[in-house]
């Protein structure tokens, strides 16, 4: 897949993906050809993994937990419904999941270290990330032949 402006994305390997109940079988599978071939297929089939289950993570983690407020508030006005108590025992192992991956994700492209003490990806957390980004911005070029003035920024780091 290459994207519209006809540059292709680089490979990244996410460190939340070994944690996934099909990387093992994804892997088993991918490593059973020489080794170029074997990292080929294997990087295709992680970003089809990420694709399924990992796109939009943060939307994916802030609708599980209105989901989740939802379905709480039904338990609070029927707490002896039974089926309701398994559907939030489900929820709330959904909602952990997604966010020990988003937090992996929000780690890894941040590459902040405090976030290991516990850091549950606050406002504070966020301004840091915008200001990293920020530093990684190059605001001029300059050269013995040609000097060009814009903003071009390094990726996203």
């Amino acid at each position: 897949m290459v994207p519209p402006n006809g540059r292709r994305k680089p490979f990244k390997f996410f460190n939340f993906w070994p944690q996934h109940p099909e990387f093992g079988q994804i892997l088993s599978n991918s490593w059973s050809e020489p080794l170029s071939a074997k990292l080929k297929r294997l990087k295709c089939v992680l970003k089809q993994l990420n694709l399924k289950n990992n796109s939009n993570i943060s939307k994916r983690v802030l609708d599980v937990r209105a989901e989740l407020c939802t379905l709480q508030e039904r338990l609070f006005t029927s707490p002896s419904d039974e089926a309701l108590c398994i559907q939030e025992k489900e929820l709330v192992c959904e909602y952990v999941l997604l966010r020990t991956a988003e937090e992996s994700f929000m780690k890894q492209r941040s590459r902040v270290k405090w976030l290991a003490l516990g850091d549950q990806n606050t406002k504070f957390f966020h301004q840091k990330l915008c200001t990293h980004r920020a530093r990684n911005t190059i605001l001029s070029l300059q050269s013995t032949i040609l000097s060009l003035t814009c903003r071009l920024s390094m990726g996203n780091a």
